[in-house]
C-alpha cells in the first residue's frame, strides 16, 4: 500500500511537471496568447532605471470584452501603429500594441502588510504606452533638465511617485480608448462600457491582485485622446479609481455618452472632426495653432443648455472618483469643454479645473505654469484622496474664476483660470448617526503664488462618496459649522430626488471650519 502510494505520487508529479511545461510553451506562442497576462521576458525594455524595475506584460483578448461583436474595433485592436521611438527600443517593442503594457515598480518596495498606490496613465492619439513611459519616466531626467523640475509638472504627472507603481497601457488611434464604439451612434442610458474600456478596467484590476497596490489608491491620467479616455472610462468607474486627471482632453463627448446621459447642445458652427493626419499633428503639440480663441460663449446654446442641464439634473448616478481637467483656451478640441461643465455641475459632480492660452500640446503647462491660477490647480494633491473616504462638491463658488467656455462676461477669453483648486479638506468621522469633515482654503507652496488670493470663499456643499453615513430621502438632516469650539451656523436640510445632500451659502476661510451632519431627531 505505501509503495503504491509513492508510485502514485510519483506519477502525479511527472504529470504537473509536464503539464506546466506545456502551458508555458502555450504561454511563449503569440499566436495562442490569451488573458491572463503573461511577463515578456524578451522585452528590451524591462530594465531598473533609477533604481525602479519595469517589466512588459502581453495578453491575449477576452471574450467577455465583445471585440468580436464590433469587427471596425476587432481590426484595429492589435494594428495600432508603432512610432519609430518605440522601434529604436529593441525587436521585442514592435509589438507594442494593445495587446500589452509596460508596469513601472515603486523604488522601495512596500514593507509585509502595506500597499503602494498605482498611477495609471493613457497616452495621446499616435502613440503608445512605451513612448509615454520613455518620455515621460526613462528619459524625465532630461526633460526637467530642458525646462527645469518645477516648469515642468506634467512629467510629475505622467511619471509615478516613487512610492507608487505606474502602469502605461496601450490603444491604437481606431479605438480612442473607447470612443471610437459611441462615435455616431445614439445615446443608451445607464453605464456604458465598451470593449476597450472593459480591456483597461481588467488590466487594472489583475495588476491590483498580482502587486501589493492599494485598491482605494488607483488614480487614472491621460493627454489628448488620453485624456478624452481619462474622463470616457474614469467618470463612470468611481467604484476603482479614486481620482483622474484629464489634460488638454481631446473630446469630453466620450464622458457624457459613457454615463449614459444625452448628448448635450450643439452648434452646426462647431466641427473639430479632423483628418488622421492633423489629430496626429495635434497630439505632437505642432497642429491647432494659438492664433484665435474657440473658447467663446455661444449665446445661441445657452437656453438649450438650460433645459439640457434640467434632463441631467434628474439622472441619479454614481458618486464619480474626483476629477481634474486641464484645457488650452486656444485649443480646437477645448470647445466641448462647455458640455462637460455643465454636464458636471447639472450631476453634482466633483471638478477641479485649469486653463490657459495653451493650444493643444501634451505638456500644457510649460508654457502656461506661471500663471499663479493655473500652477495653483496644478499643485492640487489629487493622489492623496481615497476611494473609501467621503469628499466634497464645490458649487456657486464665489472666488472661482469665470470658465471662458460658459460665462458670457468674460472678457479675454484667452486669460488663464482655474476652478475648486484652493479647496482642501479632511475627513473626521463617517458612521452612520454622524459625518464631520474639515474644509479650508489654502495656497500650495510654488514658485508662483497667486497675490490676488482671498481669504474667503463662499460656496455651496454636497457630499458624495459616503462611506457609513448613508442619505435617508425620507429624513430631515442638521448640519453644523464650527470654527473650533464655536458655533457658528445651523440648519435643516433635506436630500434632493438623487439623495444627495447640499449645504448652501458656506463661508470656508483659511481657518479650518468643521462641517458636522447628523439625522434630525424625530422628537
Amino acid at each position: 500500500m505505501k509503495h503504491y502510494k509513492l508510485e502514485s505520487s510519483y506519477r502525479v508529479s511527472i504529470s504537473l511537471i509536464i503539464a506546466v511545461i506545456m502551458l508555458t510553451r502555450i504561454a511563449q506562442c503569440d499566436d495562442a496568447l490569451s488573458w491572463p497576462p503573461i511577463l515578456d521576458s524578451q522585452s528590451t525594455v524591462s530594465q531598473t532605471r533609477d533604481g525602479r524595475k519595469i517589466v512588459r506584460f502581453k495578453h491575449g483578448e477576452r471574450q467577455e470584452w465583445g471585440y468580436q461583436n464590433f469587427p471596425e474595433l476587432k481590426s484595429l485592436k492589435f494594428l495600432a501603429a508603432v512610432p519609430k521611438a518605440d522601434q529604436e527600443l529593441g525587436a521585442a517593442n514592435k509589438t507594442q500594441n494593445s495587446s500589452s503594457f509596460f508596469l513601472v515598480e515603486p523604488k522601495s518596495p512596500p514593507t509585509s502588510g502595506n500597499k503602494a498606490p498605482l498611477l495609471v496613465i493613457l497616452h495621446g492619439a499616435g502613440g503608445s504606452g512605451c513612448q509615454f513611459l520613455k518620455n515621460h519616466f526613462i528619459d524625465k531626467v532630461k526633460i526637467n533638465k530642458k525646462y527645469g523640475e518645477n516648469l515642468n509638472p506634467i512629467t510629475r504627472v505622467f511619471s509615478p511617485p516613487d512610492d507608487c507603481f505606474g502602469l502605461y497601457l496601450n490603444c491604437g488611434i481606431g479605438e480612442w480608448w473607447g470612443w471610437a464604439r459611441y462615435s455616431g451612434q445614439k445615446p443608451q442610458k445607464g453605464k456604458n462600457n465598451n470593449p476597450t474600456s472593459l480591456r483597461i478596467l481588467d488590466s487594472v484590476k489583475w495588476v491590483t491582485k498580482m502587486f501589493p497596490i492599494d485598491e482605494n489608491r488607483i488614480y487614472l491620467t491621460g493627454s489628448s485622446m488620453g485624456g478624452c479616455g481619462t474622463l470616457g472610462i474614469g467618470g463612470p468607474n468611481g467604484d476603482v479609481f479614486a481620482a483622474i486627471a484629464a489634460f488638454v482632453p481631446a473630446g469630453t463627448e466620450y464622458f457624457i455618452r459613457s454615463l449614459g446621459l444625452p448628448d448635450a447642445p450643439k452648434s452646426p458652427k462647431l466641427k473639430i472632426k479632423k483628418t488622421k493626419a492633423e489629430v496626429l499633428a495635434d497630439d505632437a503639440g505642432k497642429g491647432t495653432k494659438a492664433t484665435s480663441s474657440p473658447a467663446g460663449f455661444d449665446a445661441e446654446l445657452a437656453p438649450l443648455f438650460e433645459e439640457w442641464k434640467k434632463e441631467v439634473g434628474k439622472y441619479r448616478l454614481a458618486d464619480p472618483p474626483y476629477i481634474l481637467t486641464f484645457s488650452g483656451t486656444t485649443d480646437a478640441w477645448s470647445q466641448t469643454q462647455a458640455a462637460f461643465l455643465h454636464a458636471t455641475d447639472a450631476a453634482k459632480f466633483p471638478v477641479l479645473a485649469g486653463w490657459g492660452k495653451t493650444g493643444h500640446k501634451s505638456e500644457p503647462t510649460i508654457l502656461a505654469y506661471k500663471r499663479p491660477q493655473l500652477a495653483a490647480a496644478l499643485a492640487f494633491p489629487w493622489m492623496e484622496i481615497h476611494k473609501n473616504e467621503a469628499y466634497p462638491v464645490f458649487t456657486e463658488v464665489d472666488t472661482n474664476d469665470p470658465p471662458p467656455w460658459i460665462s458670457p462676461k468674460v472678457k479675454n477669453r484667452d486669460a488663464p483660470g482655474q476652478m475648486n483648486a484652493y479647496f482642501r479638506w479632511k475627513n473626521r468621522v463617517d458612521t452612520l448617526e454622524e459625518f464631520s469633515m474639515q474644509l479650508w482654503i489654502e495656497q500650495a507652496k510654488s514658485d508662483f503664488m497667486d497675490k490676488n488670493f482671498k481669504s474667503s470663499t463662499r460656496t455651496s456643499i454636497t457630499f458624495r462618496r459616503l462611506q457609513k453615513f448613508k442619505i435617508d430621502p425620507t429624513k430631515k438632516y442638521e448640519y453644523q459649522l464650527k470654527y473650533g469650539d464655536k458655533l457658528h451656523h445651523r440648519g435643516i436640510i433635506l436630500s434632493d430626488s438623487r439623495g444627495l445632500l447640499t449645504i448652501p451659502d458656506v463661508k470656508i476661510t483659511t481657518d479650518k471650519i468643521c462641517l458636522r451632519l447628523s439625522p434630525l431627531s424625530d422628537e
